[in-house]
């Protein structure tokens, strides 16, 4: 009986361990952003910038973020978009999206930009509004690693890059996984050991 509570012990810390590895996602005004309604200049590569600040993630490296983009009328194919972290790290999100760029590609888009969907937010077809999840045209990837943390400020610029109907920034949010701090992952070791430690010595008086 003890032998088994042991194993219940090492399964549970094992479990534990799991789950607060991925515990740690902030939401910055995800799905639900902030309504921003502000109108992208039409052609014109200066751009729109907003930005977004990050507090209370502490000095822990970045392992994935998505992006949530809202944007209403327009030419998805004429929008180029980056985001850029607070370090200095810079991932492309948009880059004239569609078959052949430059207004031939859809009116304004709801969409989650995850490195881990499906399908590229390249492949969309050439007319309609673009909803869904998608890799973006870049690789948020670039955003992550040891030294980049989440607090600070993140830029998001976009840019109408052709004339004609003029697209608006709705919305849009950030989901940032960062990595558990170290005391984190010592508790969760230390757990994990005495675990091992009874299940040991519980086998060994069973042998003796």
């Amino acid at each position: 009986m003890k032998t088994r509570i042991a194993i219940i012990g090492v399964a549970t810390s094992l479990i534990l361990a799991a789950g607060m590895a991925h515990a740690t996602l902030y939401d910055y005004n995800f799905n639900g952003a902030t309504t921003i309604n502000a109108a992208i200049p039409d052609g014109n590569p200066v751009g729109y910038v907003n930005t977004i600040s990050v507090s209370g993630t502490g000095n822990n490296d970045i392992r994935a973020v998505n992006v949530f983009l809202n944007i209403s009328g327009g030419y998805n194919g004429d929008l180029y978009g980056y985001l850029l972290g607070p370090n200095g790290q810079l991932a492309v999100l948009l880059n004239r999206i569609g078959p052949g760029a430059f207004g031939n590609s859809g009116n304004g888009m709801t969409v989650t930009l995850d490195d881990a969907a499906g399908s590229s937010i390249e492949a969309v077809g050439a007319t309609g509004f673009v909803s869904g999840t998608y890799q973006p045209s870049g690789s948020l990837a670039a955003l992550n690693g040891v030294g980049n943390y989440a607090n600070g400020t993140w830029t998001l610029f976009l840019a109408d890059l052709s004339n004609g109907d003029q697209s608006t920034l709705v919305s849009w949010g950030l989901q940032i996984d960062v990595v558990p701090e170290p005391v984190t992952w010592a508790l969760i070791t230390f757990s994990s050991l005495l675990g091992v430690g009874a299940l040991a010595r519980r086998l060994r008086q069973q042998v003796a």
